[in-house]
């Protein structure tokens, strides 16, 4: 089996801050029509076989030895993850309506969610789909978020293309299947996988650098300090904040976290958590906004109070130990 072909800091940093990566692979189109021609003979003549469609269309493990999807999954869940027993053949017929967005379960226990990358999916289209058959569509930035923003921040994005379009999804990202409003059955395979141990390196093609911000590439709202977390996470490293920024600057933004604008006190949080613990004199005022009706203010303080060490910590504690639901 040939190596795999791991993801570079740039698709891990778009991967980190979106929650999903297109993946290009070099599968004949003759491999794509045949998967097609198996699974809708499977899906005709028996229905759906739910977690059974791998031993039903066994084909279909080839797919995930090609090295551009082992070395995505690698990159994201380190080299001994696993396949999920649950599996599905999303069959979508025309006339289908158009599904809430949603984030898929943890077999019933949505408190499993961590931020950290412990669970990814692989989405698998064996034909060319167009607007009319009713594609998924995926809310990018959204894995950080319990619920959705309900503003002008939810910009979906359509799984469109050709054959054999991939995407890797972090688990935790709001998604949906559109309307089908073509003549056509619209089929797509959804696997899950799972990171078996904590990192202790990169697993990625990681150049060695830190975490670098994504000046404006990244979604609508910014969350450079989980990021960064997270980064540092998959690469095994603490996180640490940059106190030669603090002097002349802490005041201004303590001030953004009490501002009317939610965008204000949304940038406030994220530039206050990227100071660490030369920001302790914030922890009042971020305390305050954990619980702060937009909840990506509620995640940008969470994490500047974590990225703070004792004093941060002993907030959050806090606020858990108080029974505070935010």
């Amino acid at each position: 089996m040939s190596q795999p072909i791991l993801l570079t800091d740039e698709q891990m940093r778009r991967f980190i801050s979106h929650g999903y990566l297109i993946l290009d692979t070099d599968f004949s189109a003759e491999f794509h029509e045949t998967m097609s021609q198996k699974i809708r003979k499977v899906m005709q003549a028996e229905g759906n076989p739910g977690n059974n469609i791998l031993p039903r269309v066994p084909e279909v493990q080839e797919v995930f030895k090609h090295p551009v999807i082992r070395g995505a999954l690698t990159s994201v869940l380190g080299p001994d993850y696993i396949m999920h027993p649950h599996r599905h053949c999303h069959f979508t017929e025309p006339g289908r309506r158009v599904q809430s967005w949603h984030k898929d379960s943890y077999w019933g226990y949505a408190k499993v969610r961590n931020h950290h990358q412990w669970w990814a999916m692989i989405f698998y289209y064996d034909h060319a789909v167009d607007e009319a058959m009713g594609p998924s569509a995926i809310m990018p930035g959204t894995q950080y978020y319990n619920n959705r923003p309900g503003d002008e921040t939810e910009q979906d994005v359509h799984m469109l293309g050709g054959p054999g379009r991939f995407a890797l999804i972090h688990y935790d990202l709001w998604h949906r299947g559109t309307a089908n409003n073509s003549t056509t059955t619209r089929s797509m395979l959804k696997f899950q996988f799972v990171r078996m141990s904590r990192p202790t390196a990169p697993t990625w093609d990681h150049a060695g650098a830190a975490w670098a911000p994504m000046n404006g590439d990244g979604p609508p709202n910014r969350h450079e300090t989980v990021w960064q977390h997270q980064w540092n996470w998959l690469s095994a490293r603490h996180d640490a904040g940059k106190g030669a920024h603090v002097n002349g600057q802490l005041g201004g933004l303590i001030d953004g976290l009490s501002a009317d604008q939610k965008q204000t006190r949304l940038a406030a949080a994220d530039e206050i958590g990227l100071l660490g613990s030369d920001a302790a004199d914030a922890v009042a005022a971020l305390a305050a906004r954990l619980g702060d009706d937009y909840e990506p203010v509620a995640v940008n303080a969470a994490y500047a109070l974590a990225n703070m060490g004792n004093p941060g910590v002993a907030a959050l504690t806090s606020a858990l130990q108080n029974g505070d639901k935010d």
